[in-house]
């Protein structure tokens, strides 16, 4: 979950960037009559996980994984000492929220207040794969499977193997490079109605 709520940041961050922010810059180039958007900014939040230099709940969770005596309460305590006068960011040490278990934290998201438990994040960031699996993998006949485990094994054994964490930032980081090198076409759509009744169009509404 903390990781789809990352992404949905960085796509309303290039939302913002390319829709909103681009369209009243055009209309006032045009000089047409509007009403201006105040839009959220969400790029605290985007440093808050991402980090800005090394320090970003990502790069701490990277570390936490590779001390051997980490533990979730720990790992939380870190976040607390590095982002507990965040606007964006609570525990229940930084705010004395007992609603927050030591466990715990909670992230302002554009969309709302989050909680998460960090109890299992630091075994599902480290995303173990044995080697001895991956070697199984290869050497299978069947193309997809060979596909799916390029890795070098001789390579990888000699370097840290690279967190969950690591690889859905890079992965979200080429999606956004990817839409910024492309033309964006929206499709407007027209909410017909607020009761969510199907066949009733709101006649003033759609005006």
């Amino acid at each position: 979950q903390f990781c789809i709520n990352y992404c949905n940041e960085k796509l309303q961050q290039y939302f913002i960037a390319n829709v909103l922010r681009s369209e009243q810059e055009e209309y006032v180039r045009e000089g047409i009559a509007w009403t201006e958007i105040d839009y959220f900014d969400n790029s605290p939040i985007i440093n808050l996980i991402e980090g800005t230099g090394r320090v970003g709940i990502l790069h701490l969770l990277d570390e936490a994984c590779l001390v051997g005596n980490s533990t979730p309460i720990t790992l939380v305590d870190k976040l607390s000492t590095a982002f507990g006068g965040h606007a964006r960011f609570a525990t229940g040490a930084s705010t004395r929220d007992r609603s927050l278990q030591p466990e715990q934290f909670r992230i302002a998201h554009y969309a709302g207040d989050v909680v998460y438990d960090a109890s299992a994040f630091l075994d599902k960031n480290r995303d173990t794969l044995f080697t001895d699996l991956v070697a199984a993998m290869q050497t299978s006949a069947h193309p997809l499977v060979l596909a799916l485990f390029p890795d070098n094994l001789a390579a990888q054994s000699k370097k840290r193997p690279e967190t969950a964490g690591a690889q859905f930032k890079k992965a979200v980081c080429a999606l956004i490079d990817t839409l910024q090198s492309s033309t964006p076409h929206y499709i407007r759509c027209i909410k017909s109605n607020d009761v969510k009744r199907a066949g009733h169009l709101d006649a003033e509404r759609v005006r």
